[in-house]
């Protein structure tokens, strides 16, 4: 923010985004647009003006607080305003009224012009004045604009490593994540956390005054309980969840449609490359070949495996066909079976082992010559015989599951 020789009273909270209050005036201080630093998982960074309407950002706070949408040219050094202790306002305390903003920040644009605040998550305290309170929230959130049949929610998880560390409440995880989040609270709140034996009966206190944040799992239980169907379309809004996929399984599990299209496209996206890659490599020379395991060879097996898997994922996770995927998903319950027996060629071997006068005389290179002549084709008849392979080590999986009979390290 910046102002001008004679400046009015503001108080603007851009950490969180959201102008709070403000004096409108001509020499009222401007409002900058903020840095925002907030990467989605698993897709790439935003801007705000990827988050907000910029447009209607300005155009409602116009009578308000005047806003610009960049640092104005004369500041030459536009590093300074994000490096400079001169120039940064730090040290904001969590739930600051308006009149420390008015006592300690307003001094201090009227003598620099411009300021910056450190980055930090407090908003104002709740104790606000009536104009605050009024351009609080409709600025960031215009008049809802039907966008299409579908309902969907937005769920913001509030489960990161800092508010799971902040919290001081105990939850369900492995020892290595205790042991880590230990290390973490005794460096972030030293003299909170002390030897933290004595948080134990606190964390349970809290847990009966519902003052822990909520697992994705709990999360999960409470929308079931208020009525929304299985197939509810969720956007989870959260940094990266404290736990990672295991903790998100139970919400998963309970609300299957977690932002799929999403990981569709980004998935097809990743693949495309790679097949377009292996296929230049080999138009350049670089030959197909399994055994040497060429550059080639390994970029192409990536992409067709990362389209395949995409469609197994759009078919079963998307649109809840399942029972095509039965035959992978018996092989992924005794992947270590089929591993050692199927792609170590242990199995393979020990039946070419079992021929007739002549060790090309077995079932396996017998079954593959009469593909390749049934199809007329060399490589057609490979590639039957390899999805053949899968089609055996899957129904072979499937017997195993029937008889319950897994190997787990």
């Amino acid at each position: 923010m910046y102002g001008g020789d004679e400046v009015s009273a503001i108080v603007i909270d851009l950490s969180s985004h959201t102008c709070k209050a403000g004096y409108a005036g001509e020499d009222a201080p401007k409002a900058v647009f903020p840095s925002v630093w907030f990467c989605v998982i698993e897709l790439q960074c935003r801007k705000f003006e990827d988050i907000f309407d910029v447009d209607h950002f300005i155009d409602y706070l116009k009578d308000d607080v005047r806003i610009v949408r960049d640092i104005p040219e004369w500041f030459i050094d536009k590093s300074e305003l994000f490096t400079s202790i001169r120039r940064t306002v730090k040290n904001i305390p969590k739930y600051a009224p308006a009149q420390f903003y008015i006592d300690n920040v307003l001094p201090q644009i009227t003598e620099k012009k411009i300021m910056a605040l450190k980055p930090f998550v407090n908003r104002l305290g709740n104790q606000q004045a009536e104009v605050q309170g009024e351009l609080s929230c409709p600025e960031v959130f215009p008049e809802i604009e039907q966008m299409a049949d579908v309902s969907v929610m937005a769920l913001h998880l509030r489960f990161e490593k800092g508010m799971v560390g902040l919290s001081f409440c105990d939850f369900v995880g492995t020892r290595e994540e205790k042991a880590l989040m230990a290390l973490y609270r005794h460096k972030e709140w030293p003299r909170r956390y002390k030897n933290g034996s004595h948080l134990w009966s606190l964390a349970l206190q809290k847990w009966k005054e519902g003052r822990c944040p909520l697992e994705p799992g709990e999360v999960a239980v409470i929308l079931r309980a208020m009525g929304y169907p299985k197939e509810t379309q969720i956007y989870v809004a959260s940094g990266q969840v404290f736990g990672g996929q295991n903790c998100m399984a139970p919400l998963r599990n309970m609300f299957p449609n977690l932002g799929h299209m999403q990981r569709v496209f980004l998935w097809s996206m990743s693949s495309f490359p790679l097949l377009i890659s292996g296929y230049v490599l080999f138009v350049l020379g670089i030959p197909l070949s399994k055994p040497l395991y060429t550059l080639s060879y390994m970029c192409i097996t990536a992409g067709a495996s990362g389209f395949f898997l995409t469609i197994i994922f759009y078919m079963v996770d998307v649109k809840h066909v399942k029972k095509p995927a039965m035959v992978l998903q018996w092989m992924g319950m005794n992947a270590l079976i089929i591993y050692a027996l199927g792609a170590c060629d242990l199995f393979p071997a020990a039946l070419q082992g079992l021929y007739w006068r002549s060790p090309e005389n077995n079932l396996v290179d017998g079954t593959e010559s009469l593909l390749q002549s049934m199809l007329h084709s060399r490589k057609w008849g490979t590639l039957a015989f390899v999805v053949l392979e899968i089609l055996f080590w899957g129904l072979a999986a499937g017997f195993l599951n029937m008889k319950r009979f897994y190997i787990r390290l």
